[in-house]
């Protein structure tokens, strides 16, 4: 009888503890007639022991060749012809967007993934879909960028799957059910221990799927003259400052004793 062993591990070589109950298996069965065939992963490959998720740890390129895609003469992954490529986009004002996008070329091509660049101004990176924006109509696989909280801290309107493009800001097209029951509870309420709740829950479900990755916060400084008076930051970015009340202040003059 001809007899098949499907194990996701398999001595690779004599003395190695990876299902050597198999092995015993296979060679009872032979020593009883049998012709037994065993289907097993490829060695050092992402099955086996200890296990898929510490061989992917280890290293992570190992969950790539088990998706199919090999790597080329170049080091470039390719699978069916295709290569394992996907688009960086940044802006052409932004020189600090620029250089992460490099960092992101060096780092995935150490797995064997390309990266192509690509720098759009700023009006055609973030116009309406109608307009081609690049972001409202995903022409992008990769991007850095950042937002400015608005008056509530309220960050699901780049999330939540009513805000998708062309209706908001959600460029990644996020439609997750777990962010949506966080965003109601945010939104509904006007408990503030409730909202910094429910805005926790959406960014712990963000991480948890690696829709993004947080790569930090910053704080801003302002400064600005003595005579310039009516400045009132905002917290929800520069563009929504009260410019229409700036003004500077009159002249001082002093005043001439009387001779």
């Amino acid at each position: 009888m001809r007899i098949a062993l499907v194990t996701t591990s398999f001595p690779a070589e004599e003395g190695d503890p990876s299902g050597h109950f198999v092995q015993a298996e296979a060679r009872q069965l032979e020593a009883q007639g049998h012709e037994v065939i065993v289907v097993m992963p490829r060695p050092g490959g992402a099955f086996g022991w200890p296990g898929v998720a510490a061989r992917i740890r280890q290293r992570p390129a190992r969950l790539l060749d088990a998706a199919g895609w090999r790597a080329g003469p170049d080091g470039t992954r390719s699978k069916a012809g295709h290569p394992l490529a996907v688009e960086f986009v940044a802006t052409t004002e932004s020189k600090s967007t620029g250089r992460f996008g490099l960092f992101v070329q060096q780092d995935l091509a150490k797995l064997g993934i390309r990266v192509d660049l690509k720098s759009y101004n700023y009006n055609q990176i973030w116009a309406a879909k109608a307009d081609h924006g690049i972001y409202q109509s995903g022409r992008f696989d990769l991007t850095y960028s950042g937002w400015q909280p608005n008056l509530v801290a309220d960050h699901s309107y780049l999330f939540r799957c009513d805000s998708r493009p062309p209706n908001g800001d959600n460029f990644g097209g996020i439609c997750d059910p777990e962010i949506e029951r966080a965003a109601r509870e945010e939104l509904d309420t006007m408990d503030p221990a409730r909202e910094a709740a429910g805005d926790r829950a959406i960014a712990q479900r963000i991480v948890a799927q690696t829709y993004l990755i947080f790569l930090g916060f910053n704080q801003e400084a302002v400064a600005y003259r003595d005579d310039l008076e009516g400045v009132v930051p905002s917290v929800t970015g520069g563009h929504l400052w009260n410019t229409w009340a700036w003004r500077y202040a009159a002249p001082r003059t002093e005043a001439t004793p009387a001779r």
